[in-house]
């Protein structure tokens, strides 16, 4: 649940990946 463009979304949320 990041809104951060970095590789911590995907961690979570592969889709905010950018």
């Amino acid at each position: 649940d990041h809104n951060f463009p970095l590789d911590l979304a995907a961690v979570e949320v592969p889709s905010t990946n950018g």
